[in-house]
């Protein structure tokens, strides 16, 4: 890894790679294939040594009320031979997607071979054509062959990529990140606003304008930044 100095930001240089699965007796990898229409991703994962996965499964579709039969399928793998999903709970539903937290158990976690081989998890996994799309960060290429060789023990998988990214301190600068920070903590970024801009403003001890500007600087570069995971 590799460190310097570019506009007074730390940047690190790491490895960057996608790796493509088709788990075998795995729901995630079933069910994108049984829902091709579907679009999905697990937005947040967490593994044990004891043989055990939670996820949190996000689905969404342009048809309105097409989640039937998807909660058929997550019912039907309960008592499954291979695939057995312990329970699940559907946290939100909407008419175009839904967030189902899901446990279940796993003979080998992705997971912790990611971890285990320090790595880590970059973005939410996606699924698509009966396949599993991990993106992870290593420091070393040897590491991420490592999970790659740990991924193929248990399902067809491939390197789709793998290529340098700077990892940067917070694009922000102080006011920037005290003004978004105020504003978090005083409800101003929910429906309805619980407090409004002007009064914001008062209790920083600036102008409304001087406030409006930094907030509309650090979104921006705020979104930028993160675009990548939505």
């Amino acid at each position: 890894m590799r460190w310097f100095y570019k506009y007074k930001r730390i940047i690190a240089i790491m490895l960057k790679a996608e790796i493509a699965i088709a788990h075998k007796n795995c729901w995630a990898s079933e069910i994108s294939e049984n829902f091709p229409d579907l679009q999905m991703t697990l937005i947040d994962m967490a593994s044990t040594h004891s043989k055990t996965s939670i996820v949190i499964l996000y689905a969404w579709d342009k048809k309105p009320n097409s989640f039937k039969k998807l909660i058929e399928y997550l019912e039907s793998k309960k008592n499954h031979e291979k695939i057995k999903i312990i329970e699940y709970e559907i946290l939100e539903k909407y008419q175009d997607s839904i967030f189902i937290k899901i446990t279940s158990e796993v003979k080998v976690s992705l997971i912790r071979r990611i971890v285990d081989n320090n790595c880590f998890i970059w973005s939410p996994a996606k699924l698509k054509e009966g396949k599993e799309f991990w993106t992870i960060v290593s420091s070393s290429e040897q590491n991420i062959n490592k999970v790659f060789r740990g991924f193929s023990k248990v399902g067809k998988s491939k390197i789709n990529y793998i290529k340098k990214i700077g990892l940067v301190s917070s694009p922000l600068t102080n006011k920037q990140k005290e003004a978004m920070r105020t504003a978090v903590m005083n409800g101003y970024y929910e429906w309805p606003r619980k407090i409004k801009i002007y009064e914001l403003a008062k209790k920083m001890k600036i102008s409304k304008g001087a406030l409006r500007e930094r907030l509309r600087k650090a979104e921006n570069k705020f979104i930028k930044e993160n675009v990548e995971f939505i």
